[in-house]
């Protein structure tokens, strides 16, 4: 039986997500072919979040405006790897796509049949897009709630999914890793090896979506399910996967903070989210980046406060919010 509160699951939620995210950008870059981090999550999901409490509720026009707008004044990555084609509305993977659906996860975690109806308000009507938001949505939905059956999670997942579809194929790999006890180096070494893998691609996915735009949820899937009792373990395994470490860190510390709420996440990391000169104001392999000011812990924690109130119905708009993020 989950033993949290609600409040602080929210809370935990928020805070993991964006420590995971910023953990992320101070490790070494990562090896693999693959699209990589293309957006500032540590500052997009506090704006997506603020989207839904200064609606009180989903806006698709003012949500999937500000990952729009936050792409086109993002630098462009360095283009040393695999070349890539930005995917619509800013997204360069599948797994960036289910961290953008993190804060409807949260606000429609009691709620996933409207969360299902929100599909045709997706740009470009990509369902595979769609397919990493429910996903993220789900999870969060299912550790929420008071008896989380974490052993049941990638398998109630799949049924959300189409028999044959890259993410499918990769969460399957996720589950049988989980059953065989596999060790961090041999989840990574599986799970980045796409060749292997059959599935059909659906015709409406773009080239761009290929099966490794879901390795980072993998392996944040992996990375959670795999030590879901300790937040620090479970972001630190992350990282050192070294495959796009904000994005899959990020991802494991939104499930993991969710599942443990706010006390879990170590005190000295949270003391330490409160120096700027430790954490990088934008993402350390972009060149002549502007810095902008990252959201502080106080502020994340109001603002998942406040959605937590939208939610519970008890949100006043009139009382003070938190600081609008630039």
């Amino acid at each position: 039986m989950n033993q949290y509160s609600l409040s602080s699951q929210f809370q935990g939620a928020f805070l993991g997500t964006v420590l995971g995210y910023r953990l992320g950008q101070i490790k070494p870059r990562s090896e693999n072919l693959s699209p990589g981090c293309s957006l500032n999550w540590g500052e997009l999901i506090p704006q997506l979040a603020q989207s839904l409490i200064k609606y009180q509720g989903f806006n698709p026009i003012d949500y999937w405006a500000l990952v729009a707008n936050h792409r086109e004044k993002s630098p462009k990555l360095e283009i040393s790897q695999k070349p890539s084609i930005p995917c619509p509305q800013g997204l360069n993977s599948g797994s960036e796509a289910a961290i953008v659906g993190f804060p409807l996860a949260l606000f429609f975690h009691d709620n996933l049949i409207s969360l299902k109806q929100l599909r045709s308000n997706i740009p470009e009507q990509l369902p595979s897009v769609w397919d990493g938001v429910l996903v993220m949505a789900t999870a969060i939905a299912q550790i929420l709630t008071q008896n989380p059956e974490l052993h049941q999670l990638i398998p109630n997942l799949l049924k959300l999914l189409p028999t044959e579809s890259a993410l499918t194929a990769k969460l399957k790999q996720v589950q049988t890793l989980l059953q065989q006890k596999a060790s961090l180096e041999t989840a990574v070494r599986q799970l980045t090896q796409t060749s292997k893998l059959s599935y059909s691609p659906q015709p409406t996915v773009p080239n761009h979506f290929e099966p490794e735009n879901w390795t980072a949820l993998a392996l944040g899937f992996y990375c959670f399910l795999s030590t879901p009792e300790d937040y620090s373990l479970t972001v630190l395994r992350s990282l050192q996967t070294r495959y796009h470490p904000q994005i899959t860190a990020a991802i494991s510390g939104a499930l993991s903070g969710a599942y443990q709420g706010y006390i879990a996440i170590p005190v000295k990391w949270r003391l330490e989210f409160q120096d700027p000169s430790i954490w990088p104001s934008t993402d350390p392999e972009i060149e002549n980046n502007p810095v902008e000011l990252n959201p502080t812990q106080e502020e994340l924690l109001e603002l998942a406060q406040n959605l937590f109130a939208l939610w519970s119905g008890v949100y006043h708009p009139l009382k003070p919010m938190v600081i609008s993020f630039p």
